[in-house]
């Protein structure tokens, strides 16, 4: 019996597609990001930051992002679900690190996928935006497959910005996107699991807690310590709101107009 390995040898080498993905290193970084926060196994989050520095420093010129990398080259200017993954990635690493330089720059790709793909008349983003190909057609993907649509990203990055910053704009956004990815969803609600997940944050705002900080080591595992949708303030100093209680690091939870005492141990928290 011939050596299947040898004759393989033999066959026509078939090329290898090995190019790096901006949207799935997005969906990665993210997921990365979660793991780390179930696990408290530094590795993961390291992996994550190290990938999203990749994108940062091969796969982006100011704010405008790329599809793909390889050889020293990257593949286009980017899609939809380039800037919407990437910025769900960015969000991701905020709330698991509270580096603000992620929330700054989910902002700014944010702010250009609205300027570049979205559709000012009828709602909804575009697939391709101002600055890729110009086609006869413009169409718009709002159907969840093996990776979330561009549109229901879209609108959790919107919810979740608006959530975390408390910005009107991102709010108006976040409203409209809603209002048209729920006509999209009516038909077929299964198919539109990332966008129910954007509404269910929308109605149903997850906890907010606010961490006066006295001891900068607070942080180290902070992310791991509250629930995976829980929505972390960092404040750096007291506030004439937000005092330090017994000169030691302080949380405040609140979830609608319910708000609890603050406290000094993340322990002594009850469910709202």
């Amino acid at each position: 019996m011939p050596d299947v390995y040898q004759y393989r040898k033999k066959r026509y080498a078939l090329h290898l597609d090995d190019k790096i993905l901006t949207s799935w290193n997005g969906l990665m970084i993210a997921a990365m990001c979660q793991l780390y926060r179930v696990t408290m196994n530094k590795k993961y989050l390291n992996a994550a930051i190290g990938a999203q520095n990749f994108v940062q420093i091969k796969l982006c010129e100011k704010d405008i992002l790329y599809v793909s990398y390889r050889n020293g080259c990257c593949g286009g200017k980017g899609f939809l679900d380039d800037y919407a993954n990437e910025i769900f990635a960015l969000l991701t690493l905020y709330k698991t690190t509270f580096d603000k330089v992620y929330l700054e720059k989910a902002r700014q790709y944010c702010d250009k996928a609205i300027r570049d793909f979205y559709d000012e008349e009828q709602g909804g983003f575009f697939l391709y935006g101002k600055d890729n190909e110009q086609l006869i057609l413009r169409p718009k993907e709002t159907y969840d497959g093996a990776i979330p649509s561009g549109n229901s990203m879209m609108a959790y990055n919107l919810v979740h910005l608006y959530l975390i910053t408390g910005g009107e704009r991102y709010k108006d956004l976040a409203k409209q996107q809603l209002d048209f990815m729920s006509g999209e969803a009516a038909h077929y609600p299964a198919g539109n699991t990332m966008f129910l997940m954007a509404l269910s944050d929308y109605m149903d705002p997850p906890e907010k807690i606010t961490v006066v900080l006295k001891d900068m080591q607070v942080l180290e595992n902070l992310s791991c310590r509250v629930s995976l949708d829980a929505l972390v303030n960092v404040l750096y100093k007291p506030t004439k709101e937000y005092l330090l209680v017994n000169d030691e690091t302080t949380y405040y939870v609140c979830k609608g107009r319910s708000c609890q005492p603050p406290v000094n141990e993340l322990g002594e928290l009850k469910k709202i």
